[in-house]
């Protein structure tokens, strides 16, 4: 229904990047209210095609009308439709080996293609004889595809291709060594091409064989590595959101591919967590794949390494203006600024007063402060200091201050302004912040009314 897509779908939009693109895959009995709701959200103008994906290959013979096997996948982008372009597909080995060199071309194997088209223009009807002697003409309403000069050029090249004998009607010689890399993608995709919900299950088994969940709509690995494969490459890092993560599959697909081009795609998974499917399922299948396991068989299985992974839960922060909440929506935003900043592990050698109101976290390649109240800048100069010392690389400390207004703090850092760089508190942080601060020192006791999910606020405000 209408009322349950909707506040999803414009969450959706508010997440992508201005060159995002976004696939949602649904059955056939709601594509028609997704696809109005879609274009509405994204504008017709963005879409950007509908993917019908053969999920199952036999039919149900329990039903008695038609037996579906077929889900949607509709595609949108943001707002760079004008200068969208995606991917190429790689060519499967059915696709090069119709590239044939019956006549032994040294410019290598080849494919013949139409020489007609239409409709027909006249500078481009002509009669042409065969090299055995045969006279042709192009089919009625249609034309040659090249004038009579360019036609009598590509005999010239050895381009045209009347067959082995020589009385077939001419073809155009297509080079397999001319042909832009890869193949543009269909609108159909099938199970031989992308696997189906079956193929799903088995990979699903053969990393969790001992837990036996019935999974109804788990997506195989070739169909979100297809996606994969036309939105993003090896050359530079992308962000892949799943919002509806189920069993996993679209962080295995990521590992793979970044283990076989070398890629730098990170991977955000999203559950509610029913039925405890994050840990025992979502978490579990991917932390196997990362270590290593045992198939079903009892076969080894190398894990993918140079992967990591880990899970946050969201919790509940009253709104009300209170020191508590304060000290609540801060340590949690801190989590959030981890996951921006790619950055974890935090120190322990900050003691004292500062330990309270100061926290560092360092990684191999990144160093963050954050510092929880202005009064104590000071304090985490020295720390500062102390940390350029034992860095192992040059890369600038990121230092976010929580404060009561959004203010850039550049006089405060002079003495350590070679070595530091002065993040703002993204946006969503900074209003959720602003909203818990105390009118007063004392607490204000919430009202139940006043309760709010920290993660639902966090993300309706944010456009990151």
């Amino acid at each position: 229904p209408r009322s349950t897509l909707f506040p999803y779908t414009t969450l959706f939009r508010s997440l992508l990047s201005e060159k995002g693109i976004i696939f949602i895959s649904i059955d056939d009995y709601e594509q028609a209210t997704l696809k109005l709701l879609c274009d509405e959200i994204f504008t017709e103008m963005n879409f950007v095609g509908n993917i019908v994906w053969q999920r199952s290959y036999a039919p149900i013979n329990l039903k008695k009308t038609i037996s579906q096997n077929h889900d949607f996948i509709l595609i949108y982008c943001k707002q760079e439709f004008a200068t969208l372009e995606l991917n190429k597909l790689p060519r499967s080995e059915a696709a090069t080996s119709i590239y044939k060199n019956p006549d032994n071309d040294p410019r290598g194997v080849w494919q013949s293609d139409n020489f007609s088209v239409g409709p027909a223009v006249k500078e481009k009807l002509y009669e042409i004889t065969t090299p055995a002697g045969r006279i042709v003409t192009p089919p009625n309403g249609r034309c040659w595809l090249l004038t009579k000069d360019r036609y009598e050029e590509f005999i010239r090249d050895n381009r045209i291709w009347f067959g082995k004998d020589g009385k077939g009607v001419p073809r155009i010689k297509r080079f397999l060594s001319e042909v832009r890399d890869g193949v543009v993608a269909m609108s159909l995709w099938t199970y031989q091409e992308v696997g189906h919900t079956q193929d799903a299950k088995r990979e699903l088994k053969e990393v969790l064989h001992e837990n036996e969940r019935p999974f109804e709509t788990v997506k195989p690995i070739k169909l979100i590595d297809r996606i994969l494969k036309l939105t993003t490459d090896n050359k530079k890092p992308y962000t892949i959101l799943d919002f509806f993560a189920g069993s996993g599959t679209t962080l295995h697909a990521t590992m793979d591919l970044n283990s076989i081009d070398g890629g730098n795609r990170q991977c955000i998974l999203v559950t509610n967590n029913e039925n405890n499917i994050c840990e025992e399922v979502t978490y579990e299948r991917n932390k196997r794949v990362i270590e290593g396991y045992k198939n079903a068989k009892g076969d080894e299985v190398a894990g993918i390494k140079n992967n990591n992974l880990r899970y946050f839960r969201s919790e509940y922060v009253s709104r009300i203006k209170s020191l508590k909440n304060k000290k609540e929506l801060t340590r949690l935003a801190t989590e959030l600024l981890c996951i921006k900043e790619d950055c974890y592990t935090q120190s322990t050698s900050i003691s004292g007063t500062e330990q309270s109101q100061i926290a560092v976290f360092e990684d191999v390649k990144t160093q963050m402060v954050v510092i929880y109240d202005d009064l104590f800048i000071e304090d985490s100069i020295e720390i500062i200091k102390q940390l350029k010392e034992n860095q192992q690389t040059n890369n600038r400390i990121k230092v976010y201050v929580f404060s009561n207004g959004q203010y850039p703090y550049t006089e405060d850092f002079e003495e350590v302004a070679h070595c530091v760089e002065l993040c703002a508190l993204p946006d969503a942080i900074y209003k959720a912040y602003q909203n818990v601060l105390p009118k007063t020192k004392r607490e204000i006791v919430p009202t139940l009314d006043e309760e709010v999910e920290t993660g639902e606020n966090l993300f309706n405000q944010s456009n990151s």
